[in-house]
This record gives structure tokens, sequence and C-alpha cells, in this order.
């Protein structure tokens, strides 16, 4: 289901990142990507990068996927992955994640 606001004279009480659809959704993809984090030794990573990449009711969280400018306009319910099949088990994260993940491991591991 996709939803729209848009206020012709109006500027919103709060910014776009507070509005309650836009968190709910934000704190359900936060949630996909920690159980896709798996068990192990990158686990604590995965889920850190997970919550640093969503900031969920924080400036500069992710934008709603749900959210369309026209009624006729379809929302994207899956955020391109990189993975366009994923395998059982593997992990399917949005590419602009997987990059920020790439580079957080090389700045804890000191290899950046």
């Amino acid at each position: 289901m996709a939803w729209g606001c848009t206020c012709k004279s109006k500027v919103p009480d709060c910014p776009p990142y507070q509005w309650p659809v836009t968190v709910a959704e934000c704190n359900g993809r936060e949630h996909a990507c920690r159980m896709g984090c798996g068990e192990g030794p990158t686990n604590t990573l995965c889920t850190t990068g997970c919550q640093c990449y969503y900031k969920c009711n924080q400036p500069g969280s992710v934008q709603s996927f749900l959210r369309t400018d026209t009624e006729n306009q379809k929302p994207i319910y899956n955020v391109p992955v990189v993975n366009s099949v994923p395998r059982q088990g593997s992990l399917s994260l949005p590419l602009s994640l997987f990059s920020f993940l790439l580079i957080l491991y090389g700045h804890m591991s000191g290899t950046i």
C-alpha cells in the first residue's frame, strides 16, 4: 500500500523522518536487515551496520520507498539488493548498505 502526504499551504509539524509511516517502514527494514545478519563473528558488525545505515527516526534516515507523489504511482516494495536472486541462507542487502558495511569493516579492521 502506498501513502502520500502533500500540503499545499502548511509546513508539516515535524520532519518526514519522524512521520509514523516512515518510522514504521524504517523499523521494519532495519529489523529485516538484522535478521539477515546470521551468527558468527560478523554478526555484531552486521547488526551495527544495519542500525547505522537505517537511522530510524533520526536525520539522515533512509527515505520511505512506500511514499508516492501521485495516487497512480506504484510504491517500491523491494529495495534493490546485492543479489537479484538470493541463495538459501545468503544475506541480500541494499547496495548502499553493502558498500557502507565494507567501509565500516575497513575502518574497524584498520585497512582503511
